[in-house]
């Protein structure tokens, strides 16, 4: 009788053990969830088969884009109409467009798949941001200013080489005095030693453009806005850090004034196209 319990249990085991998978259906025409039921003494499992089928079962995750160029093709190719909003921090210089966020009348989506914007500042710009405030010698400011003689507006391209020209060529003259009025020019005086049978010294002077107007993006983006800045170049005698030839100080005039205006001029692409797609704008 006993051997007969064993035998009737192992069967109703096995016959459970036997039986399909439930599936469970989420929003999509797959399967999200299986489980199975198993013997006594085990547990009900949930299997996870998303990752066995060709495609995931909805768009989900976080794309992180550098550009507004970018940032709204990508909204224009996931947008979902009337799922799809758009938080923005503008302090921050970024934005973040969820396009399962809700389907609205009170049904919630899931609100993780987004695009992800911080505006990203160009090299160009860091570049000149970071000569701003410094003092360099007149060799160094040479090799800069032919370097990114592009980004200049003003003066034109030939006072610029002429001035990089002379500042090469009296790279070992001494400096003894330096007029420097706000008329936009500078007036430098030296003497330098000359080689040869007649070798001695000989006093000069030079006059060299103390204002300069740049033109930079400061943020990247193909399409992202120009400014121009104007800047100050103030030329000082050498001192104990720079021994040699003249020292200049660069420094660009409100320069926290142009990158706020670039910034609010990629910021209002971003509002503008949202507003043209009809994806809400929330600030945070």
């Amino acid at each position: 009788m006993e051997n007969h319990k064993e035998g009737l249990e192992v069967i109703l085991n096995a016959g459970k053990a036997s039986c399909a998978p439930m599936q469970f259906f989420g929003s999509g025409r797959a399967p999200e969830k299986q489980v199975v039921v198993v013997p006594n003494g085990y547990s009900v499992q949930e299997i996870e088969t998303e990752e066995l089928n060709p495609s995931p079962y909805r768009t989900k995750g976080a794309t992180r884009l550098a550009t507004v160029d970018s940032f709204i093709a990508y909204v224009e190719r996931e947008l979902i109409g009337g799922s799809t909003v758009c938080f923005a921090n503008e302090d921050k210089g970024s934005f973040e467009a969820v396009f399962n966020y809700s389907g609205g009348c009170g049904i919630p989506g899931w609100g993780d798949s987004k695009a992800l914007l911080t505006l990203q500042q160009t090299t160009n710009w860091k570049r000149w941001m970071g000569l701003h405030g410094s003092r360099i010698g007149q060799l160094k400011f040479c090799d800069f200013v032919e370097a990114n003689i592009d980004d200049i507006v003003s003066p034109d391209a030939a006072t610029i080489i002429e001035m990089v020209t002379t500042l090469k060529l009296t790279r070992n003259a001494s400096f003894t005095s330096v007029v420097d009025p706000r008329t936009g020019f500078a007036t430098v005086n030296y003497i330098e030693k000359t080689t040869g049978e007649n070798g001695g010294t000989g006093a000069g002077q030079a006059e060299f453009q103390n204002r300069m107007v740049i033109g930079l993006n400061p943020f990247k983006g193909k399409d992202s806005s120009r400014f121009t800045a104007k800047a100050n170049l103030r030329f000082e005698l050498p001192d104990g850090d720079n021994p040699k030839g003249l020292v200049l100080h660069f420094s660009i005039i409100n320069h926290e004034n142009v990158l706020e205006a670039a910034f609010k001029a990629e910021c209002d692409k971003v509002f503008a196209k949202m507003d043209e797609l009809k994806i809400p704008v929330f600030d945070i």
